[in-house]
């Protein structure tokens, strides 16, 4: 049915006319409860001025009539359209609903039968179905109402329901999956102008766009196709005498095109002799011994008039470019953006239309270029805040009782003057203690002194009672209000469906103890496991084949001398850890298939034995040592990655020795075993590396952070397995951690650094060229030792997560796509964290973050449930 806003407000005037003619007035209640009125007789012709701008909750006369269902109401509303105008019922919505036409049969047989699964979906309040199958009953019985009234009915209840959804998800800051929620409802009714209204404000600004049309002055161009004078080719002999017109008309019939004049043009005799040119030099000399310019109309045609600033001016070129002014929402808004734009720039010539919110400028290409220009800083989009309130309700008996409640009496204890004798002369502790008790007894009492002078007197101190959680246990429902307040503009607010309180989400007190694991009540659901002694690396993978799609974690254990394996379950949780023999005091590890069998690897760097364990996945989660010597490494290596450097299609190793300040190249042999290292020089006290293509050439490259130096070395690969000479770029104190990651999404790879000594994560933007922007700091926890990139938000802009070892904590920081950090949270975590992995845990489609806590023996894993 469609709708339009004049049936929302009804005029004085309407409603007496209404009064006086004795017709029933209708309200219907909106979620705001604005009632809309509509007057019982009302002409076919004007069914489509009245509006249901609510949600279709409820009804009620003026006159005093109950409420009836919801259901009824429909029926009823149905009825009474098709009565005033059976031919305007909506046609079913094209999806999902039978194709019938003006041509299709009737069928009583197969309309009784979409009718009875009608009701039935009814009764399910499956009202898809429902529509669908009342449209296809209505299809094979064209004439029967009530089957058009239920099918109506069903439409107004699924309507309702996108809306409704809509409004949950953009609560939720799920404003994409709003937004198909409200196109949802405008295709089954095109006309509903709360939906059209609320997708306008959910959709993002579109950016301001032009348009160029052609210019009605002579020698108007569009910008973008100016016009070419097409003349014949090949070079002509000129012997003229005349005046300047025919000597034009002369050049202009030899080239086979026309020449046109200002009327203005001075007379002037010419005697024109030039022997074998082209068109372009024949004009030019022209133009210059008679001080006369030309411009081309057509591609035939072309315009001759006196060289003077005066009609160079009058015959500038003129654009004529229509902008679409998409942040100036109000007609004052626009006015001023163009009073603006003729007082900088000096157009004159400028048509606003506030209906489509265009602006039409007609000057040269250059002054409207610095129009475009000028819009491009003035049209921002206005400030907006929300605001989102929750409302709990609750028991209304119980909720009296919330808060203190005061005594209604109070004793009051004198002493005798005996007393106060035996109390200044007592000597000791015992003397002091049978005195008090022969007073007050056994239990000493709260007690308050007041008075002075020569009286003082002591009261008991009373006693109070609270039932706060008592209250709070019986939290039964609540609603969230959102306001929208734009800057310069009336707010605007939703109060959105009744839905369920969790109280997990009000403290942890009110929920039940949970068995294993501890973990946080709170946003985000936290699990501890057990792993080997001093944990420091971990790692995120599927090491079993069966189950590709359940991630696990691999944990190096420095103190143990091992590797424990726990497997992942899809609930987010993990088994019993599995542990494996390394080399002496593993510090860092990485996973990779560097026997080419389809099975994850482990590659894990030992400090003490300078080796490189490698453990071969079986693909069930177990694995076995390679044979034969271990690669050697350098002096303290401190962290490893894998890739392929030689672009031959077997993994790599990359290890940084912190004492040697060096980085150790490992080319794979392709069945587990690797060449001898190849030592490249870095910074100062090496400690972590990353991999990534810097420069776009396709071949990998390396960045390596130096704590003692304070910089990150870049290493461009060659793809031969060797690199090119460092080049530093500075970072923050005590550069410890590093991540590659495209923070500002330009298709280039960023660096972010943890900054150990600064408290700081600094982000180095990559200009795509191999060379980096200065770096950007921002704050962390206490001694940040590892960070992590990805996506937490879903905001389609990526965040880090950085690990603070002195502090105890994670810190969330929430990007803000542009290389630039928003808001930042911080969650506490075991003690001592020292390394990171992030995965999909539990297969929501939100990436989790695993910690490895060193002081606790532990990895926690931290389940994203939350909305930012």
């Amino acid at each position: 049915m469609p709708t339009t806003r004049e049936a929302s407000t009804p005029s004085r005037r309407a409603m007496s006319r209404a009064e006086s003619n004795s017709d029933l007035l209708v309200a219907t209640e909106s979620q705001l409860r604005f009632p809309v009125y509509l007057p019982r007789e009302t002409p076919s012709r004007k069914l489509a001025r009245f509006v249901f701008t609510s949600h279709y909750n409820t009804l009620e006369p003026l006159t005093g009539m109950r409420r009836a269902g919801q259901t009824r109401f429909f029926f009823a509303l149905a009825a009474l359209l098709l009565w005033l105008a059976p031919a305007s019922a909506q046609s079913p919505a094209p999806q999902n609903s039978p194709a019938g036409t003006s041509k299709t049969r009737a069928d009583p047989r197969r309309a009784k039968k979409a009718y009875q699964k009608g009701l039935r979906a009814e009764q399910a309040e499956d009202w898809r179905a429902a529509f669908d199958a009342y449209s296809e009953a209505a299809t094979y019985s064209p004439g029967d109402t009530d089957l058009v009234l239920r099918r109506e009915a069903a439409r107004f209840r699924i309507v309702q329901q996108h809306t409704d959804r809509a409004e949950r998800e953009a609560l939720a800051g799920r404003m994409e999956h709003a937004r198909e929620e409200l196109r949802a409802a405008l295709q089954l009714d095109p006309g509903f102008s709360v939906a059209r209204e609320r997708l306008a404000q959910f959709s993002p600004p579109e950016p301001p766009q032009a348009k160029l049309t052609p210019s009605p002055l002579p020698g108007g161009s569009e910008a973008e196709a100016p016009v070419q004078l097409q003349p014949q080719a090949g070079t002509r002999d000129f012997n003229h005498r005349g005046d300047v017109r025919t000597a034009y008309e002369d050049i202009a019939r030899q080239f086979g095109v026309v020449a046109s004049f200002d009327p203005d043009l001075p007379g002037r005799p010419v005697h024109f002799r030039i022997r074998g040119v082209d068109f372009a030099t024949a004009m030019t000399v022209l133009g210059q011994e008679t001080r006369t310019f030309w411009k081309a109309l057509d591609a035939h045609t072309f315009f001759v008039a006196e060289n003077t600033p005066a009609k160079r001016h009058e015959y500038a070129p003129v654009i004529v470019r229509t902008i679409l002014l998409s942040a100036a929402t109000t007609p004052e808004g626009m006015t001023e953006t163009v009073r603006l734009l003729r007082e900088i720039v000096g157009i004159t010539h400028a048509e606003l239309d506030t209906r489509t919110r265009t602006l039409t400028l007609r000057d040269s290409p250059e002054n409207v270029a610095l129009a475009v220009a000028l819009l491009q800083e003035i049209e921002r989009a206005r400030g907006e805040l929300m605001l989102e309130i929750e409302i709990l309700e609750v028991d209304r008996n119980m909720a009296r009782q919330l808060g203190i409640t005061p005594p209604s009496t109070a004793q009051v204890i004198t002493f005798s003057p005996t007393d106060v004798r035996a109390l200044r002369q007592a000597r000791t502790t015992s003397e002091l203690l049978a005195i008090i008790q022969r007073i007050f007894g056994t239990t000493l009492p709260p007690l308050i002194a007041f008075g002075g002078g020569q009286t003082t007197l002591l009261a008991t101190l009373p006693g109070a009672a609270s039932t706060f959680s008592k209250t709070l246990n019986l939290v039964r429902s609540g609603r969230r209000v959102l306001l929208r307040a734009e800057e310069g503009q009336p707010a605007t607010f939703f109060v959105g469906e009744r839905f369920p309180i969790a109280l997990g989400v009000l403290g942890p007190s009110f929920l039940p103890p949970a068995a294993g694991a501890p973990s946080s009540q709170l946003a985000f659901p936290r699990a501890d496991f057990p792993t080997g002694t001093s944990p420091v690396a971990v790692v995120a993978a599927s090491f079993r084949t069966a189950n590709s799609q359940q991630l696990d974690v691999a944990v190096a254990n420095k103190t143990s001398n091992n590797v424990s394996i726990l497997l992942g379950k899809p609930d987010g949780s993990f088994g019993t850890k599995t542990d494996f023999a390394t080399g002496a005091s593993p510090v860092a590890l990485v996973a990779g298939d560097f026997n080419a069998d389809g099975k994850l690897d482990l590659a894990i760097v030992n400090q003490v034995d300078k080796t490189v364990s490698i453990l071969l996945g079986q693909g069930d989660g177990t694995f076995k040592p390679v044979s034969g010597t271990l690669p050697q490494t350098g002096n303290g290596p401190s962290a490893i990655v894998a890739g392929d450097f030689n672009a031959d299609g077997k993994l790599d190793l990359a290890v940084v020795n912190q004492t040697d300040s060096t980085v150790s190249i490992f080319l794979g042999n392709g069945d587990g075993t690797f060449k001898a290292r190849t030592d490249i020089p870095t910074g100062s006290s090496p400690t972590a590396l990353a991999a990534s293509d810097f420069n776009g050439d396709g071949k990998l490259d390396l960045a390596v952070v130096n704590k003692n130096a304070d910089t990150v070395s870049v290493l461009l690969g060659k793809g031969d397995g060797t690199f090119n000479a460092k080049t530093d770029f500075p970072t923050g104190k005590g550069p410890v951690a590093i991540t590659t990651a495209d923070f500002n999404r330009d298709g280039r790879a960023d660096l972010a650094v943890a900054d150990q000594a600064a408290n700081t994560v600094s982000i180095l933007l990559g200009k795509g060229d191999g060379t980096f922007n200065a770096k950007n700091d921002f704050s962390t926890g206490t001694s940040p030792v590892a960070l992590v990139a990805a996506d937490f938000n879903l905001d389609g802009r990526l965040d880090l997560v950085v690990a603070n070892q002195g502090s105890n904590t994670i810190s969330i920081l929430l990007g803000n796509g542009d290389g630039t950090i928003g808001l930042r949270a911080d969650v506490n975590t075991g003690n001592s964290p020292s390394a990171l992995a992030t995965a999909d845990f539990n297969q929501d489609n939100r990436p989790d973050v695993a910690i490895i806590n060193q002081a606790d023996n532990t990895v926690s894993v931290i389940l994203n449930t939350t909305t930012f």
